[in-house]
């Protein structure tokens, strides 16, 4: 199972992605599950990276990759509201336009085997976003603290076109979106439920 965990600052991702981990860790002690845990946003080739983690261990039935945030959502919000650019402009054929979000995910989804052979994990892709945003007075990127509401228009809005694109190929992969509201779900009953249902 590869989970992706998204989101604004402040939206409940860091407590979510600890609980999760807190919930398989005794399963990974007794090698019921392998986890590994990672950080795409670090890597300049978002789709290689993203590629080789849906492939890791694709032989081991019960593996679960949890991944903080990846840039293939994250530039997008951050980059045109922090920087006015977006760093996928130097991954496209020519390197003058912008690739879509929605042909990055594309070229994704589409690496995904059918949902029937079960050698590759399912991924579910988490937006964290309450119903009501509390504003973060952490300043743990420059320019977040003052462009938050600019920024979560932005991943809302990103939000919804990745759920109709998973929508669209749920036919013919094994692939998931889900929102967690920190505020709606505080321990976690629905969210895991719906994680512990993959995990059989």
């Amino acid at each position: 199972m590869f989970v992706i965990i998204e989101g604004m600052d402040n939206t409940g991702k860091t407590s979510l992605h600890e609980h999760i981990l807190e919930i398989y860790k005794s399963r990974a002690l007794n090698k019921d599950i392998k986890i590994i845990t990672t950080h795409s946003s670090a890597y300049t080739d978002p789709i290689s990276y993203m590629l080789y983690l849906l492939h890791l261990d694709h032989n081991t039935d019960k593996v679960l990759i949890l991944c903080d945030r990846v840039s293939m959502m994250g530039e997008y919000v951050y980059g045109p509201v922090l920087r006015s650019t977006n760093a996928f402009d130097s991954i496209t054929p020519d390197k003058s336009s912008t690739m879509l979000f929605e042909d990055l995910w594309n070229i994704f989804i589409q690496s995904i085997k059918p949902n029937n052979l079960a050698s590759y994990p399912k991924l579910i892709f988490i937006y964290c976003r309450p119903t009501d945003y509390v504003q973060s007075t952490k300043e743990e990127m420059i320019g977040v603290v003052n462009n938050q509401y600019p920024l979560l228009a932005r991943y809302d809005a990103h939000a919804l076109k990745l759920q109709a694109l998973f929508h669209s190929h749920r036919p013919f992969k094994d692939i998931e979106f889900l929102v967690y509201d920190y505020q709606q779900d505080p321990l976690y009953d629905n969210i895991m439920d719906l994680l512990s249902q993959t995990m059989r």
